[in-house]
Formats: structure tokens, C-alpha cells, sequence
């Protein structure tokens, strides 16, 4: 996929050290007995605001492949990657305007994802354990594309959920979705979202939202006379051990599944070129 450039001017900043990925992806920590879920809500975009949704998602996919080979060209060369401040003016000196046509949140969120995927790379990189890790170089076509609380989307007063694209291009508007909690089965109203990103499921042939929400969490009154012995494992995660009237109570959290899946998943991603 070939980018459009133009000439800038704009000279190398330092290159601060890499651990300022960690500073860059970042939640604020939960309040005591309070849990963050994140729900999957299916919605459909019709005429003029689908050909916004494609538009934006494929611009955040152009601007996402852009950061990657930046990022990386940055960090064979020196050793280092650039901090998020960094990158995106490099971004915005040398690509065209149109690929940063979204909010400055959204152009955000595309460079947070990018952190954590060369976070993990570079992790699996250092560890060997995954043979043939690289850093993200995969051109993007399209990519989920973030909206944070009251900037990025806002609850209009005719019940309509509002996506902002930024200054020129206005915003999206589609009937505010209904959240329920699984656990209490009851509503979450739009005062307990987070950030919400706008997803294309490519299998489903469909437009999903993934709303993050905020949640009570029941925490059991503990025993502080009862003792649980955990042992780690590799396969198996955890074995647990506590010891009842009778004899020892053994559970075993199987991690099989999770390691098939995981297998899967990355025969899947390795498929695709």
C-alpha cells in the first residue's frame, strides 16, 4: 500500500527511551468494588453514515501502517521508538491531510494500539519464546477507530448517540444502543460508558460497537482463617488447594482451551499475507 507524502521540514526529535510505551497506554485505576466490562452492541449504518464509518476506519488503518513503519524505521536505527507526542507530529508534517481527517482522540487511539502491539512484540522478541516475532509492519486497510467520553461521542437530548469524525466532517448518529450488565441483568445507562470504539466485523459482514462501562463488583466477605495454597503452572494456570473438614479440596483451572485457541488464532494471523 503506497502512502501519499509531502516534503517537511520538520527534523528528528529525541528519541526518548521505549519505556515510554508503558507511560502511553494507561486506565484509571477502578474504585474499590467497582469492575469495568466492555460490551459488544451490533448497529447498523445505513447511507451517508456507513460511507462515514468505512471512510474513517480506513483512514485510521492508513494512519495505523504509516506510525508502524515510522516506528520502526525509528527503532532500527537507533534503538529506540518514539513517544506518542513525537509520532504524531511526524504524522502531521508529513502525511496528507486527508489520513488525519478524525478526531485528535481517535488519531490518539490509533498510536495507543500501535504501543501495545510493539510492546508485545518487543516483549516476545526478547523473551524468544515466539519464533518469528517482529515488530508491526502489516499495511492495515482498516482499523477500530476510538471515541472517548463526552469528546469523542456524546448522548444527544433526542436519545441519539453522537460519534464525532472531528471538525470537518461532522458526526455520526445512530439510536442510542441498549447495554445490559450479565451479571445484574439490568440496563446501563450512557452515564456509566467509557470509551467506545466503532469496529467492522469482517466475518459478520456488520458494524459493532464495543462499549466500555463501569459496573458494581460484589466483593464475598472473606474467611481470614481459611487458607487457599495456588500452585502456577504452564499448562494448567493455577491448582488450587483448601483444606475442608474431611480432607484437601483440589481445583484445577484447565488452561488447554485458552492454549488451543491461542494456537489457532496465531496459525490464523500467520495465514493472512
Amino acid at each position: 500500500t503506497c502512502l501519499p507524502l509531502r516534503q517537511s521540514s520538520l527534523t528528528q526529535a529525541t528519541i526518548h527511551l521505549l519505556d515510554h510505551y508503558a507511560r502511553m497506554v494507561h486506565m484509571k485505576r477502578a474504585p474499590k468494588g467497582t469492575l469495568y466490562r466492555t460490551a459488544v452492541v451490533p448497529v447498523r449504518l445505513e447511507g451517508r453514515n456507513r460511507r462515514k464509518a468505512f471512510d474513517l476506519t480506513h483512514r485510521a488503518g492508513l494512519l495505523y501502517t504509516a506510525l508502524a513503519r515510522h516506528c520502526t524505521d525509528v527503532y532500527r536505527n537507533t534503538g529506540r521508538s518514539p513517544i506518542q507526542k513525537e509520532a504524531i507530529a511526524w504524522a502531521a508534517a508529513t502525511l496528507e491531510p486527508e489520513i488525519l481527517r478524525m478526531h485528535a482522540h481517535s488519531k490518539q487511539g490509533v498510536f495507543d494500539r500501535l504501543a501495545d502491539n510493539t510492546a508485545t512484540a518487543l516483549t516476545n522478541i526478547a523473551s524468544g519464546e515466539v519464533p518469528g516475532a517482529r515488530l508491526p509492519h502489516r499495511a492495515k486497510k482498516y482499523m477500530p477507530v476510538t471515541f472517548t467520553r463526552n469528546f469523542g461521542w456524546q448522548a444527544t437530548s433526542n436519545g441519539r448517540l453522537a460519534l464525532s469524525l472531528g471538525r470537518s466532517d461532522g458526526r455520526i448518529f445512530l439510536p442510542i444502543p441498549h447495554v445490559t450488565d450479565p451479571r445484574t441483568g439490568q440496563q446501563v445507562p450512557p452515564e456509566s460508558w467509557g470509551e467506545i470504539e466503532l469496529c467492522w466485523n469482517r466475518d459478520q459482514r456488520r458494524w459493532f460497537l464495543h462499549i466500555a462501562y463501569r459496573t458494581r463488583l460484589d466483593l464475598p466477605e472473606l474467611d481470614p482463617n481459611q487458607i487457599v495454597a495456588i500452585d502456577e503452572g504452564i499448562i494448567n494456570p493455577m491448582t488450587l488447594a483448601v483444606e475442608t473438614s474431611e480432607a484437601f479440596e483440589v481445583v484445577v483451572i484447565n488452561g488447554r482451551a485458552a492454549r488451543a485457541a491461542r494456537h489457532r488464532r496465531n496459525k490464523a494471523t500467520s495465514a493472512i499475507a
